[in-house]
């Protein structure tokens, strides 16, 4: 493991793991997370956590969740472990992706907070991949922020990213606060790679679900009028 990206989802890392895969890293994602189904994994190592369930996840946990395959890891739920990650992982280097609160805030809600709640109110699937899949974004919602997004999200994002500049910061040369909108140098720099001649990638996986989001709306409301 060479790079721990810390940043909260939609602060951009989607875009940094495209980056990351450019220079040969091979990058852990929620998207991931997903397509391996390791929920379980993860539900389990949030009650030790956050409810002292259990024994808390360590350097053997994560080495058999990676399998020797992944050299970086970014997005939820492994960003909701900084303390364990840098614990487990002492020479690698950490990227914490920031943003604008403001607008953070909204992006969480028009894509995350919105299909999660969609799911929630259409009711969840029988199967039992389905239920551990739902039961990890239902102990996110609840550790994370207390069930309120709106009342308790700016706090997250702000202690969230003091608290991992805080682990760092006697680390200051293996540690970089980034944002997308940078594009290539910093990050080049602190990787000690060269500049690609690609742009650097943006990449947002939910572009498609905010513009089918949008048209019902529009039609909702075009129907209430």
């Amino acid at each position: 493991m060479e790079i721990l990206v810390l940043g909260l989802p939609r602060t951009g890392t989607q875009s940094l793991a495209t980056a990351l895969n450019l220079f040969g890293y091979k990058v852990y994602h929620m998207k991931d997370n997903a397509i391996r189904e390791d929920h379980a994994f993860w539900t389990k190592a949030m009650d030790a956590k956050f409810a002292k369930q259990g024994k808390s996840v360590d350097r053997d946990d994560f080495d058999q969740l990676f399998a020797g395959e992944y050299t970086a890891v970014s997005d939820f739920p492994a960003a909701m472990f900084p303390d364990e990650l840098i614990t487990a992982y002492p020479s690698a280097k950490v990227i914490l992706l920031t943003r604008d609160r403001a607008g953070w805030m909204k992006s969480m809600e028009s894509t995350l907070l919105h299909a999660w709640n969609a799911e929630k109110e259409a009711g969840a699937d029988t199967g039992s991949k389905r239920l551990d899949r739902d039961e990890m974004v239902r102990k996110i919602q609840t550790y994370v922020w207390n069930d309120d997004f709106e009342a308790n999200g700016r706090t997250l994002f702000v202690e969230h990213n003091e608290h991992v500049r805080q682990l760092m910061k006697s680390r200051a040369g293996d540690f970089l606060e980034f944002n997308v909108a940078e594009g290539w140098e910093s990050l080049c720099r602190f990787l000690k790679r060269e500049i690609p001649v690609e742009e650097f990638p943006r990449k947002d996986d939910w572009v498609k679900y905010k513009e089918e989001v949008q048209v019902e709306r529009d039609k909702n409301h075009t129907m209430s009028v």
